[in-house]
Order: structure tokens, then C-alpha cells, then sequence
């Protein structure tokens, strides 16, 4: 099992760095090996395109997209519609 959270990939998008930290090292703790992070909206999606994370937490408000709408790119990316 844990061999499972090691391979998994978990994005977190936040653009504070104090939550990003800890919302990093809580993910580790659990056994996820490197969690990806991005501090803004189109960050993420770049790195989603490139990483295909199999989960992802997402910050509701973001310097740059409304992390609604990053949601949205995500899913249509996850859809193959790009």
C-alpha cells in the first residue's frame, strides 16, 4: 500500500507559501514522495498537462485564474477536449 502512495501524484495549487508548505509536508507524511505544487492558476495547468496528477487541491482563489476556472481547464484537459 504504501508502494501505491509513493507513485501517486498529488498537485497542490495555493499561492501562500505557508499553506503550500504545510499542505506539502502533511501530504508527505502520509506517503506521497514529492508532491507537485504551483502558486498560481496557469502554472497549474502547465503542470497538469505535462504531470497528470492523479489528484489535485485547489485553491479557490488565485493570484491570476479563479481556481474555479482552473478546475474547468482541468477537466476538459482530463477529457482529452485539448
Amino acid at each position: 500500500m504504501s508502494e501505491l502512495k509513493a507513485d501517486l501524484k498529488v498537485m497542490v495549487v495555493e499561492d501562500s507559501k505557508v499553506t503550500m508548505k504545510a499542505l506539502c509536508n502533511y501530504i508527505k507524511r502520509m506517503g506521497v514522495s514529492n508532491p507537485l505544487s504551483a502558486v498560481s492558476g496557469q502554472n497549474a495547468i502547465d503542470l497538469y498537462r505535462k504531470q497528470r496528477p492523479e489528484i489535485v487541491l485547489l485553491d479557490a482563489i488565485l493570484p491570476d485564474i479563479d481556481g474555479f476556472d482552473v478546475a474547468k481547464k482541468i477537466r476538459s484537459l482530463e477529457k482529452g477536449d485539448e
